[in-house]
């Protein structure tokens, strides 16, 4: 997302802030946030000039749209101490799954269905999955031959109004040139503000061979775009003949400037590729079950006990509990949501129980035991 300070009164300083963005903070002008977890986020912008500060906050300013993609599924790992483990993920099959040390912004650490990383105590990683850009499509006037025309020389005013539908990269356009030269080929958003621009030597080509002009601009939803030369023109436009609204995918050119409705300026065949939105990131646990609090605390030496494990969901729970305390048996998957629970009260002595599990998905489960501010962990596979 490119932010830009339109801000009045020479401001000389800027202090931006960004909740659930990468970075979170800015101090340049106009910074680049990227997002990677659908959801309604604020911004603030704080400026300073020679007369003192001023502060623009907008709630519910930026709304991330979620993946037509499901979430990646993942798989934890368990150890006692410091040392590596082994995690996976599962995804769509046509993007890359990436691993992250943040459930958003942070630093890409890995790629790839498995990441073995070193724990020196619990961790918690993420994984989204980049998808693959999209469908390849094409809008605009394909020829020249649908009306009256000539090549363009008077101003640099002239251009064409078009729409965005979802996220693309225009890649690129072809044009007619009467001239060999370097063109600025200019995007202007719908408040006048330069969007993107691109300078590109197009040779003279006239008005027989079109010159196609990688662009590559990538642009997000919106109305009433424009697009431009800035400077030098000499390009081919048709004054008459061209049949607005251009619809496409994607991209919908909607008229001209020329007070005319017949004008279509400089920018032939456009060709556009669709971009996939990522999914949003999936927790992964890396359990360090000697860096809880307390364990030796808990239970007599070597009495927890799964029998057996793996299993098909059935198994026998056994443990030995030193000191009379109220206790709490909890079962959770791999991304701390709560299966299965029960508590002791005042408890002390031996305790077995059969559970029943078969009704889960298969995969690694953690069981819990918990007193106060203490707890032992075991991991729990259902096969």
């Amino acid at each position: 997302m490119q932010y830009s300070d339109y801000s009045s009164g020479q401001p000389t300083s800027w202090d931006w802030s960004f909740p659930g963005g990468n970075p979170s903070t800015s101090t340049q002008q106009n910074p680049l946030v990227t997002y990677n977890v659908a959801g309604i986020y604020p911004v603030t912008l704080i400026t300073t000039n020679a007369n003192g500060t001023d502060t623009k906050q907008i709630n519910n300013f930026i709304n991330i749209a979620a993946s037509t993609q499901p979430d990646p599924t993942t798989t934890g790992d368990v150890r006692c101490g410091a040392g590596p483990v082994n995690l996976s993920a599962n995804g769509s099959g046509t993007g890359t799954l990436r691993w992250w040390d943040a459930a958003g912004g942070g630093n890409l650490l890995a790629t790839g269905s498995t990441y073995t990383p070193n724990i020196t105590g619990t961790t918690t990683y993420y994984v989204d999955e980049e998808l693959p850009l999209g469908l390849v499509d094409y809008t605009g006037e394909s020829v020249t031959s649908i009306g009256a025309g000539a090549f363009f020389t008077a101003n640099d005013i002239r251009g064409i109004y078009f729409d965005v539908l979802s996220p693309v990269i225009l890649q690129s356009v072809e044009v007619y040139s009467n001239s060999a030269g370097n063109r600025t080929i200019e995007i202007i958003d719908e408040q006048g503000n330069t969007y993107a621009d691109t300078t590109i030597f197009i040779p003279a080509s006239g008005l027989v061979n079109s010159t196609t002009v990688n662009v590559n601009f990538t642009l997000y939803p919106g109305n009433n775009y424009f697009i431009k030369c800035r400077g030098l023109v000499d390009l081919y436009r048709n004054s008459s003949g061209a049949a607005y609204p251009y619809l496409s995918s994607a991209v919908n050119i909607t008229g001209s400037n020329a007070g005319s409705p017949g004008y279509y300026y400089f920018f032939y065949f456009w060709t556009f590729q669709e971009i996939a939105c990522n999914t949003g990131r999936t927790a992964c646990v890396a359990l360090d079950t000697c860096a809880v609090i307390g364990i030796e605390d808990l239970l007599s030496d070597n009495t927890f006990d799964i029998f057996p494990n793996p299993n098909d969901g059935k198994f026998n729970l056994t443990f030995d509990a030193k000191v009379q305390a109220d206790y709490m048996i909890t079962i959770t998957n791999t991304l701390g949501k709560k299966v299965f629970e029960y508590p002791l009260n005042s408890f002390v002595g031996e305790h077995k129980r059969a559970i029943d599990l078969s009704h889960l998905s298969k995969g690694l489960y953690l069981i819990n035991i918990s007193s106060g501010d203490k707890k032992i962990t075991r991991k729990i596979n259902l096969q």
